[in-house]
């Protein structure tokens, strides 16, 4: 099977799956509000980031920018059922935090600060949260974790047919 023969039979295959069992559509629908929830929370870290910058507090990286683009290709990639993926943003959120402990961020919270620079720390802090807190959620949840395993099955059953066809 070609690409799109792969994909069109892969919709298929949802579709009769979620025709059989109507907690997949549920657990799609879930996945999609996380992630709707995870990406709002980083684009506002990244809209507080390009302020703060212009104001002079931080200097622009644009790492945030391929940071954003890379958190959508993995938001769509979890949302079409790769919720395995979920572990690498868990990590990032954790990383994130780290860094947060190490730049002392939680007690510059306790300072006098500029109240756009105190928004600005806030929203990284979230951000690192609700990342954690999404994606375990996506991986913990049965209706997500459910919808991320049919769609793994559905991929492999399709690949196992595909190397079956080759030979």
């Amino acid at each position: 099977m070609k690409g799109k023969e792969l994909r069109e039979a892969l919709k298929a295959g949802k579709a009769e799956a979620f025709e059989r069992d109507p907690d997949l559509a549920r657990g799609k629908k879930i996945t999609g509000i996380l992630l709707l929830i995870w990406a709002a929370s980083r684009a506002f870290l990244l809209v507080m980031d390009l302020v703060c910058a212009r104001i002079g507090f931080v200097e622009s990286n644009p790492v945030n920018w391929a940071t954003m683009v890379i958190l959508l290709l993995f938001a769509w990639w979890i949302y079409q059922g790769s919720g395995a993926l979920a572990w690498l943003p868990i990590a990032g959120g954790v990383f994130m935090l780290i860094s947060c402990v190490r730049e002392k961020l939680f007690s510059l919270l306790g300072m006098d600060l500029d109240p756009t620079f105190r928004l600005y720390l806030i929203a990284y802090i979230s951000a690192a949260v609700i990342q954690i807190l999404v994606m375990v959620l996506i991986l913990a949840l049965p209706s997500c974790k459910n919808y991320a395993q049919t769609t793994l099955r559905i991929t492999k059953e399709l690949n196992g047919g595909q190397q079956e066809h080759r030979l």
